[in-house]
């Protein structure tokens, strides 16, 4: 008995191709959409570390970081003796 080949209709064929092109559009879209909002958000938390960067830059008494500053280097030259 000889094999008998698969046939496949038109309408098979025809829906199995738009499926297949409906799942890569979706797919494309996915991956786009991903790549965008990781940037975005990305871009989003780097300006609020920004910002609360610049905000405690300005609650920073200079005089008394210099005055710790200078106890911890004397400590050090101390120790280093």
């Amino acid at each position: 008995m000889p094999k008998r080949k698969k046939v496949y209709t038109l309408r098979i064929t025809l829906s199995s191709i738009f499926t297949i092109v409906i799942l890569l559009t979706s797919l494309a879209i996915g991956v786009v959409t991903f790549v965008n909002l990781k940037n975005n958000i990305r871009a989003s938390i780097k300006d609020r570390l920004h910002d609360i960067a610049g905000i405690s830059a300005l609650s920073i008494d200079p005089e008394k970081q210099n005055f710790l500053r200078l106890k911890k280097m004397r400590r050090e030259k101390s120790i280093l003796k």
